[in-house]
Formats: C-alpha cells, sequence, structure tokens
C-alpha cells in the first residue's frame, strides 16, 4: 500500500466523474455544491469546488464511480450497481485556490458503508494495476 516516502495508505486513481457535496451541520442545509473529482482513493478523494470549505468540516460525499459496479458484493447485477452512488461523510484536509477560478479541495473519508469501501479499494487496486 505504502511506497517509500509516499505518505498516503492507498493508492490514488486518476479519475472524473459526478459529485455531489453537502455541509454537514445541526442546521438544514439546502444547498449541494453539484462538481467533478478529480482522484479517488480508497481513503479519501480531491475535487474542485466553487466553495472555499473550511478545513476540519465535515461533508456528505455522493460520488459516482464509473466502473465500480463488478466490485460490490450484492444480489444486483453489475448495471444496476453502476448506479450505486458511494456515499461517505468526509472531513477537509485540504484547501488550495486554484489559478483560475475555484478551489481545489482534498477529503479524508472518515465514515463509509463496509461493503462499498471495500469495493472501491478493489476497483482502485485492479485499475491502478492496469496502468502500471
Amino acid at each position: 500500500m505504502v511506497k517509500g516516502s509516499e505518505r498516503r495508505k492507498f493508492k490514488r486513481l486518476p479519475k472524473s466523474a459526478s459529485l455531489k457535496v453537502q455541509v454537514l451541520a445541526y442546521k438544514e442545509q439546502d444547498a449541494q455544491d453539484v462538481t467533478l473529482y478529480k482522484d479517488l482513493g480508497g481513503g479519501g478523494m480531491l475535487f474542485e469546488s466553487k466553495v472555499p470549505y473550511q478545513k476540519g468540516i465535515l461533508l456528505k460525499i455522493q460520488a459516482m464511480v464509473p466502473g465500480w459496479g463488478g466490485y460490490i458484493r450484492n444480489f444486483k447485477r453489475t448495471e444496476d450497481n453502476e448506479k450505486h452512488a458511494l456515499v461517505t461523510v468526509a472531513e477537509v484536509v485540504r484547501v488550495e485556490a486554484m489559478e483560475e477560478k475555484g478551489f481545489e479541495v482534498g477529503v479524508h473519508f472518515v465514515n463509509i458503508y463496509e461493503n462499498d469501501h471495500r469495493a472501491l479499494i478493489e476497483y482502485i487496486e485492479s485499475m491502478t494495476d492496469e496502468m502500471d
């Protein structure tokens, strides 16, 4: 998993797909940020946003992960699993202003369904092995 000076516990897959982000708060939050993620790993993801999220806040993330349907263990068909969004609670760990408008936001998953997490890790491992 971790190579040499690499600090990440999980491999990252450079991939882009749709993402919905909502701040978790005691007060109901209607606004959702709809954007794209730039890379995805078993422990977190990087996405672009027009919103300068604060480090440490929690977000509810719903991400589409094209290609991971075959790795989800349930009784549904792979085609049906492909429509299943990865849903997680994530903590903002990094926010950087981009030269263009917006921000790059790095998040760490703090709560994720066990079956989805396992499927995500297996999917990323298989995809990164193909890239090597």
